[in-house]
Order: C-alpha cells, then sequence, then structure tokens
C-alpha cells in the first residue's frame, strides 16, 4: 500500500512540474520513462525522489521574479551616476510606465525612478513610492520591500512629518539581513540620526550616526566614514560641545587631505570655520574661511558667502561686507537674503547713500515678512511634528508594555499547560505503573487464596474420612496426614485475611489503618500469642509489625514491597535486620522468613 502510495503521488509530483517547464509531448515522454525507472525502486529510495521531486515544484512556484537585464543595469548605477540612471529610466518609460507591463517589472521600474530622484537630490513629490510599497508588500521581495519603507520615510520627511519618517525608516531597518548592501543600511541610520538630531533628541541622533559609520568602516568606505564623522561632529556643534566636534573635524580634514577628497576638504573646512565662529575665534575662523573660499563647491557658496559676511562684519570691515552681502543675496535662499539685505542697508547708510539704504531696507522687511509666514507654518508644523512623535513614542511603550504583559501571559499560561501536561502524563505513569502492581498483586493473591482453599478442602475431606473409620490403622493414617482441628481455623482466618486484602486491591485503592486492624486482628485469631511473642523480644515499630504479619501470610517480597509502599532491596534489607532485631543473630530475609514462619 505503501509503495502504490508513494508512486501516485511521485508522477502527480512530476506532472505537476514538467508541465510548469515544458511541453506536453515531451511531458508525457519523460512521464512515462519515469513510471519505468520507478517500478524498480525501493520504497526509501522512493521517498527520497519525492521529495527532491516536491522541493523543486516548491522552488519553481516560489523562487523570486527574474527582472529584466536592463533595469538591473539601471540599479547598479543609481547610487553613483542618478543622473545617468534618471536619463535611461525616461527611455524605458514607454516599455515599462504602462498598465500592459508585467507587475513586477513596472513596480520595479517605479521604485528605480523613485530611488534615482532621491540620489540626484530632485526628490518625486507624487504617490508613486506608496504604490510601489502596496504592491511589494504582498511579495517575496523583500529587498525591495526594505526599499520602498525607506524611500517612504524620505517622503514624508519631506513633507515635515518626522514620525511617519522614522516609522518606515525603522521598518526598512527591521527588514534588513545579511544580504541588506552595507551602504543602504549606513543610509538608514544615518537619515534616522538627522531626525532624531532634529527633534532635539541628541543622544539616540549618536547612536544611529555610530551604526551608520560603523556599517561604512565594515565595508571600508573611506569617503563614507568622513561623512560620518562629519555628522558626528555636526551632533557636538549642536549639543555645544564644541571641543569634541573640533577634534573629530581637524581629524577628518587631515583624512581629507590623505584621500584627496576635495570637496569634502572643503566642507569640512566650512564646518571648522563656522565652529571657530561660534567659539568666537576670528583668526582661525578665518582660516579655515579663506581655505573654504578657494576651493568654493557650489553647493556651499550661500552659506560660505554668509559666513563671510558675519565674520566682516564682526571686525566692521564694511567693504568686504558689502563684497560678500552682493554675492550672498544672489545665491542664498530667502534667509540668506535677509541677512544680506540687513548688512546691504546698514553699509550703504554708512555711506550716505540713502536711496540705496532704502531700497535694502524695503527689501529686508518683505523677506522679513515672508520668513515670519513660514516661520508660522513652519513652527506649527514641528510642533505637531512634536507631538505627533511624542504621541507616536507614547503609544509605542504602551504598545511595548502591552506586548510584555502578553509575553508574559503567554509565558505563564504556556508554563502552567507544560505542567499540567508533565504532571498529567506523571500520574498518568504512576496510575499506569499502581495498576500493574495491582494487577500483579491480584493476581497472587488469587493464587494465595486458591492454595488457602485448596488446603481447606482437603483437610476437610480427611477429617471426613478420620471420623468414618474407626480402626487403629485408620487413626494412624489420620495422625500421619496431619490433619489438626486448629489447622482449619487458620486457614480459615487466612482466607479472611486474604479476601480482605484483595478486595481493597480490586477497588484500586491502599489498606488503610482499620483494614490493618482487621488483619491484626484475625492474624492472632489464627496464630494465637503472634504479636505478643513478637512484641515480648523487641518493641517493634508499626511498619515493621506489618512486614512480619505479610510474611506469616507467605506473601511474597514484590507484593509486601507494594503494599509497604517500598522497593524490593529496600523490604529485604529491612527483614534481614528485623532477623537480626528478633533473634540478636547475623541471618538473611531468608532466615526471617523461617522464624517467623515458626511462630
Amino acid at each position: 500500500m505503501i509503495c502504490v502510495f508513494l508512486h501516485k503521488t511521485l508522477q502527480v509530483a512530476i506532472k505537476i512540474l514538467l508541465l510548469w517547464k515544458l511541453k506536453k509531448e515531451q511531458t508525457l515522454n519523460i512521464i512515462q520513462h519515469t513510471q519505468t525507472i520507478m517500478r524498480g525502486m525501493s520504497s526509501s529510495a522512493l521517498i527520497l525522489l519525492l521529495t527532491v521531486a516536491t522541493i523543486a515544484v516548491v522552488s519553481s512556484c516560489g523562487g523570486s521574479h527574474r527582472y529584466p537585464q536592463e533595469l538591473s543595469a539601471v540599479d547598479s548605477i543609481c547610487k553613483d551616476s542618478a543622473e545617468v540612471a534618471m536619463s535611461r529610466l525616461q527611455a524605458l518609460s514607454a516599455k515599462y510606465d504602462q498598465p500592459s507591463a508585467d507587475a513586477y517589472d513596472r513596480n520595479y521600474y517605479l521604485l528605480l525612478k523613485v530611488k534615482a530622484a532621491n540620489n540626484a537630490y530632485q526628490p518625486l513629490a507624487d504617490s508613486t513610492i506608496f504604490h510601489v510599497l502596496d504592491f511589494f508588500r504582498g511579495t517575496a521581495e523583500k529587498d525591495k520591500l526594505c526599499q520602498s519603507y525607506y524611500y517612504l520615510g524620505k517622503y514624508y520627511i519631506k513633507k515635515n512629518d518626522a514620525p511617519q519618517g522614522l516609522e518606515n525608516f525603522q521598518k526598512a531597518l527591521d527588514l534588513t539581513d545579511e544580504n541588506t548592501p552595507l551602504y543602504f543600511r549606513s543610509c538608514i541610520y544615518n537619515q534616522m540620526g538627522k531626525q532624531f538630531l532634529y527633534q532635539g533628541m541628541y543622544d539616540k541622533a549618536l547612536v544611529m550616526y555610530k551604526e551608520s559609520y560603523s556599517c561604512d568602516s565594515i565595508q571600508k568606505d573611506s569617503i563614507g566614514m568622513l561623512f560620518g564623522m562629519r555628522d558626528i561632529a555636526s551632533l557636538y556643534s549642536f549639543k555645544k560641545d564644541y571641543p569634541k566636534s573640533l577634534a573629530i573635524l581637524k581629524q577628518v580634514y587631515r583624512d581629507c587631505k590623505r584621500f584627496n577628497a576635495n570637496l569634502l576638504q572643503s566642507s569640512i573646512s566650512h564646518s571648522l570655520a563656522v565652529c571657530y565662529d561660534d567659539m568666537d575665534d576670528e583668526k582661525n575662523a578665518k582660516r579655515y574661511l579663506y581655505e573654504t573660499l578657494s576651493h568654493l563647491p557650489a553647493s556651499i557658496k550661500a552659506s560660505v558667502y554668509g559666513l563671510a559676511a558675519d565674520i566682516y562684519h564682526k571686525e566692521n570691515r564694511m567693504d568686504s561686507v558689502c563684497h560678500y552681502s552682493s554675492l550672498l543675496i544672489e545665491e542664498s535662499d530667502i534667509y540668506g537674503k535677509q541677512k544680506a539685505a540687513k548688512y546691504l542697508c546698514q553699509y550703504y547708510l554708512g555711506n550716505s547713500n540713502n536711496a540705496e539704504a532704502l531700497f535694502y531696507n524695503n527689501e529686508y522687511k518683505t523677506f522679513s515678512d515672508s520668513i515670519n509666514e513660514i516661520n508660522a507654518v513652519e513652527t506649527v508644523a514641528k510642533m505637531n511634528a512634536v507631538y505627533n512623535f511624542n504621541q507616536k513614542e507614547k503609544e509605542k511603550m504602551q504598545l511595548e508594555i502591552k506586548m510584555k504583559e502578553r509575553t508574559l501571559l503567554y509565558s505563564i499560561c504556556v508554563s502552567f499547560f507544560l505542567l499540567g501536561m508533565a504532571f498529567f502524563i506523571y500520574r498518568s505513569e504512576k496510575n499506569k505503573k499502581k495498576y500493574l502492581q495491582f494487577k500483579l498483586i491480584s493476581e497472587n493473591l488469587k493464587r494465595i487464596l486458591d492454595d488457602q482453599k485448596s488446603k481447606e478442602a482437603q483437610d476437610a475431606d480427611n477429617a471426613v474420612c478420620c471420623r468414618g473409620e474407626n480402626s487403629v490403622t485408620s487413626k494412624e493414617a489420620c495422625e500421619t496426614s496431619g490433619v489438626d482441628s486448629n489447622n482449619d481455623k487458620v486457614i480459615s482466618y487466612n482466607c479472611v485475611i486474604v479476601e480482605a486484602i484483595q478486595k481493597r486491591i480490586e477497588e484500586k485503592k491502599n489498606l488503610t489503618a482499620e483494614d490493618w486492624k482487621f488483619i491484626d486482628l484475625n492474624i492472632n485469631k489464627a496464630y494465637p500469642g503472634f504479636k505478643e511473642k513478637l512484641y515480648s523480644r523487641c518493641n517493634l515499630k508499626s511498619s515493621d509489625y506489618k512486614i512480619c504479619i505479610l510474611v506469616k501470610l507467605e506473601f511474597q517480597n514484590s507484593v509486601i514491597s507494594i503494599l509497604m509502599n517500598r522497593s524490593e532491596p529496600a523490604v529485604s534489607l529491612k527483614r534481614a535486620k528485623l532477623f537480626f532485631k528478633l533473634t540478636q543473630k547475623e541471618g538473611k530475609a531468608k532466615d526471617f522468613n523461617d522464624f517467623i514462619k515458626s511462630l
């Protein structure tokens, strides 16, 4: 039957596998060939083959989707050449950005669009990432889902929703494993560090920045490590811990020179200038400012011009203030423009150029009004973000407490269940053992009872025979046969005792104190003076006297051990000790039995 079942099951598995991969004609030929091979196989070989076939079917059905090479190629350049990746994706839009395209390929294409746009600092403002996340949430594409959560987090950060951003970054982090690229883990930690920093949660931010640095150091990404150290230094600047910030920035500055990282070196020299300016060390601030101006990256122009204007304004060098303020008003955002307008107004007032001073004064008011409006909106947004974040943290803590309580409750329930099961098994085994013991005792008692009744019947027959004969020869025969009027009483009392014990055993109960009193009474009726003879030799314990009774009734050692709830070796040793106690002689358990039977 087993072989037939295995044959049928294996045939079905192979059909499913081959129909999945091959044409019908090829499948039928292979199935027929397989059936011929299976007829000569053993059951163990069939089981092995069935296991392999099942694994193959599961693998073929549940494997990951194979994406087009052109999309994988774009993915490989998203990190270092985001603009090129965006142009290639634009060229592929007619093929993949269509509802008719394969769902996996289309959503991978959309994810790459989001990824490339973020890496090019041009994040998409539409809901693309939501659709991508919804799709990959229902698939086995763990890496794609991880990236979707990360870019959804960046989407929320762009919308000033820090709690939602952090929540999605955490989900992305939870999905990472040993196969996740370290640079991507570093990005997640870095983004979380920034959000904690902006929320004023410096300790958590420091932990995240250090984790990001650790990922970069493991993959030996020197530039990433330098950026990580820069972020840690900026954290200490926020905390007003300038000595630590300076120490880290100087180390990064030296490493930048060693690695010829000129752009990063300019950024670090600017950070050093800002740090010294905050410490009112204008000499060193100007030193690093000049170095930054000599190799000025476009990304930090506005910040550098603003710093230069601040430093020269403190030194009252208004011509230099005017120069850098004029550059700042062209390059900066509204905040820089406000500062530049203020400085230019002061410059032209000092030079008695009232027209220009009035113009820049009006510009300053316009920029200030715009900033006030922006600040009002941002203040509300930040207050809401902080409130939402605190609420989220509070809810998270409450949820963690509930989860801990639930886990503890489940643990207690499982522990009690396991203990109950263990106790049930123990009791079952004990009852089973006890049942077998009682069954053994019952069988022995039945045998003893049968022997006693047989002796009683035989003695009765002999007594009748003796009373029917008057010759001398008959009397001598009766005396020789051992017929004694007292023997009938002994057997009768013994039968009563054994029947009482057997009845209790059949009820699956131990002997009670009342049972032992009944046994004591009848054993002394069968053997008058039995108890007095024993106690005249020494004072016995109750348990010792019970052993003497059971031996007198000719119970086996195994039966005595069960009735006394002791092991057989313990009963044998006790009998030997009782022999010495009663006779003051060394002896064995057998000697004790002979002594008790002689009383």
